[in-house]
């Protein structure tokens, strides 16, 4: 039985259920993954089954809860359309020149992407390189030209996406930029003083607003404000998958406006820059799906102040099983987990899992047998079940706070 045809009854029930959803790819695409042992075929089938009820792009829900490496789902992707396959590279410069005629809403919808010259013909990304109706689409868009075809996941095109300035949008990085240079110098022409420019322009709120959504669609797990002192621009940077990378520069005239709008945002003090200070906040997304920022501000050279804003994942807890633990490592945690009392210390570097490991823990004895308390900052993931803690130091709530009751509890319930 070919690759393409495998199990058909059990890929038709998937397909079917998925298509009023959108969803084009079938379980037949990742065959190569239950050959090489990521996963089982019925496994493949209920994450099909998953993305269909969900609304998810297929290869997410193999990466995220399967933990498919990418590089796997690309290797599968590239055999089944024998077509390379291309993952996304923030290094990658793209040529704006070849969307001129485009529109960015239509390329999301349609998932694929011009992405560069090479030589003669232009490397298109495609999620589908045989899609008959995307390709006669590829086609009229560039005529006479020469096209070569890389495959790409869904979410991957749309990183490539959001990085180009959005024509549709009237809040895009260039023309809130371009605004703000315009005023700069219109300002340094008048002889006006820097504080003239404050926080509440509207420019600088739509700038705010701009970074933190365009840090959610690229994935970053923190956004660093870097300003500096003379004339020098502030530099903002991501931190994706562990790396920093210089995002974009803010005009100099700036630097103290975008720190100050974003105090106000996490409800901080905007006249306090000599000592650090610490807050958060609910910041909802163009498509209504709130996200939860925290924010942290240190005082550096020059009398600025850096600003670190760190944005939380609304996930769920995993089970231990989902982690790609040994089954020695997974048994032994499992048995410790059970064990009454006890300490378990989990380290790590920012995004290495620290909170999702314990959680994972905590889901493995949270039934309704136990009651169980937790010591948070910040809660990141939430349980049913668990009686979560906020720790708040500035009302002195630090963490050997809810200790005391805690064992009273306890000992109550004994």
């Amino acid at each position: 039985m070919s690759r393409a045809t495998l199990s058909m009854s059990t890929v038709s029930e998937v397909v079917q259920g998925a298509g009023s959803l959108g969803q084009s790819r079938s379980v037949s695409h990742y065959h190569q993954l239950v050959e090489q042992g990521f996963l089982q075929q019925g496994e493949l089938v209920s994450a099909a089954a998953e993305a269909s009820r969900k609304r998810l792009d297929l290869a997410t829900v193999l990466m995220e809860r399967y933990r498919i490496p990418k590089p796997a789902i690309g290797a599968a992707l590239a055999e089944f359309y024998h077509c390379p396959f291309l993952a996304y590279d923030e290094r990658m410069v793209m040529e704006r020149e070849l969307l001129r005629n485009l529109s960015l809403d239509y390329l999301r919808m349609n998932h694929w992407v011009p992405l560069r010259r090479l030589g003669s013909g232009i490397e298109i990304l495609i999620d589908d390189p045989c899609d008959p109706e995307k390709i006669f689409d590829v086609r009229r868009a560039f005529p006479g030209q020469a096209l070569s075809y890389r495959v790409g996941l869904r979410s991957d095109i749309e990183r490539f996406l959001s990085v180009v300035p959005g024509r549709e949008s009237g809040d895009a990085i260039s023309d809130i930029l371009g605004e703000l240079v315009s005023e700069a110098q219109l300002e340094e022409q008048q002889n006006a003083t820097i504080a003239a420019i404050t926080e509440n322009d509207s420019a600088i709120v739509r700038l705010a607003n701009q970074i933190i959504t365009d840090a959610y669609r690229r994935g970053a797990s923190d956004i660093h404000i870097e300003p500096y002192a003379d004339r020098k621009e502030t530099a903002v940077r991501f931190r994706v998958d562990g790396t920093c990378f210089t995002y974009m520069k803010i005009p100099a005239a700036y630097r103290r406006a975008i720190v100050s709008r974003l105090k106000i945002m996490a409800s901080l003090d905007i006249a306090e820059r000599r000592k650090p200070q610490d807050g958060k906040i609910r910041f909802k997304l163009g498509t209504g799906q709130e996200v939860e920022l925290r924010v942290a501000t240190l005082p550096t050279s020059g009398f600025n102040e850096d600003v670190v804003i760190r944005l939380l994942t609304a996930n769920g807890p995993r089970r231990l099983e989902e982690l790609e633990f040994s089954d020695e490592t997974r048994r032994l945690v499992g048995q410790l987990a059970q064990k009454p009392h006890g300490i378990i210390l989990c380290a790590g570097p920012t995004g290495s899992g620290k909170t999702t490991t314990l959680h994972a823990i905590l889901s493995s004895i949270n039934t309704d047998e136990r009651k169980i308390w937790t010591a948070e900052d910040p809660i990141e993931i939430t349980q049913d079940g668990l009686r979560q803690v906020q720790v708040h130091p500035k009302i002195g709530l630090t963490f050997p706070r809810p200790c005391g009751p805690f064992c009273e509890r306890i000992r109550m319930s004994s």
